[in-house]
């Protein structure tokens, strides 16, 4: 009985590890972006809120990430640009408490 309840608590943490939604790019292997396509006849953008920050763990993962709050700041410079310049959005905002008024 405890073997089993080890066993089904181990694989819903590999579960929730890799089903997280984070993304991770080994050797600064991010993928090149080419030009976007043609946006002008989308009429109903929507209003997003993006949570962006910068995540640190330098123990090998051994110890529970934390915000690297400078690097967010830049972070946050680089996905600002890059919403405004994508023009997919209706409105967006990197801010928590603005993020409530939007529809994602």
């Amino acid at each position: 009985m405890a073997k089993s309840m080890i066993k089904l608590a181990s694989m819903t943490a590999l579960l929730a590890v890799f089903a997280s939604g984070c993304a991770s790019f080994p050797a600064n292997g991010v993928p090149p972006v080419g030009e976007l396509s043609d946006k002008s006849a989308f009429h109903n953008k929507p209003s997003v809120f993006i949570d962006a920050k910068m995540m640190v763990d330098m123990s090998g993962g051994k110890n529970t990430p934390a915000e690297n709050k400078p690097g967010t700041d830049k972070f946050k410079e680089v996905v600002e640009k890059a919403a405004k310049d994508s023009d997919m959005f209706g409105n967006y905002t990197l801010d928590p408490f603005k993020g409530r008024e939007m529809d994602y």
